[in-house]
């Protein structure tokens, strides 16, 4: 099996009820294991916009996503919950 690897970016923008600066916390460590590539990071008023760029394989990319969005679940959830 062939992995292919690109240049890829994808933008994924959350806002909500958290505190973006919180949200943003919470997924920076995400960066720091990338094998290849980083995820960019921007926050304007209560929105956070993620940037995944680098060279990978679609799956790679995938699974990025996939990460940040449970990762950003979580966090509102945890949140919610303290927030009560």
């Amino acid at each position: 099996m062939v992995n292919l690897k690109f240049q890829i970016s994808a933008t994924i923008t959350l806002s909500g009820q958290i505190d973006p600066k919180v949200l943003n916390a919470t997924i920076t460590p995400e960066n720091i294991t990338m094998p290849t590539g980083e995820i960019r990071t921007e926050i304007i008023n209560n929105t956070i916009k993620f940037t995944i760029v680098g060279n990978m394989s679609i799956g790679r990319l995938i699974y990025t996503i996939d990460d940040i969005l449970n990762t950003a679940i979580l966090t509102r959830n945890v949140y919610q919950t303290t927030e009560e």
